[in-house]
């Protein structure tokens, strides 16, 4: 059995259990890094739903702090976990995020993904 993200009443996304628990271990990192809540929450075990309001405050911060980074691999690291983020909420909110000047490549893979 995988996780389940509700994207709304009717939509979700359900990855296998190995991606849905990666992806929520590298948001919780995220969330202490940055200092903030990503709006993703658990509402059983291995299910989660999406406070869009959190989780479009959350994308803006990541989205305004990437051009920041130095390092290159926490780089990687962020934009990879930002991806999936930036899919399912726009899946979820019917939207199509804006990225910064020279990250337009994180937002066209982000729109690539299947979730």
């Amino acid at each position: 059995m995988g996780f389940v993200f509700e994207l709304d009443e009717q939509r979700s996304w359900n990855p296998s259990y190995n991606v849905g628990w990666v992806y929520v271990e590298q948001l919780r990192t995220l969330e202490r890094l940055f200092g903030l809540r990503s709006g993703v929450e658990y509402t059983a075990k291995e299910t989660l739903r999406l406070d869009l309001p959190v989780l479009q405050r959350f994308v803006d911060w990541v989205l305004r702090v990437l051009p920041t980074i130095e390092e290159r691999a926490l780089l990687v690291l962020v934009a990879g976990c930002c991806q999936v983020t930036i899919a399912l909420l726009d899946k979820a909110a019917g939207q199509t995020t804006k990225a910064p000047p020279g990250y337009e490549w994180l937002v066209e893979a982000a729109r690539n993904l299947q979730v």
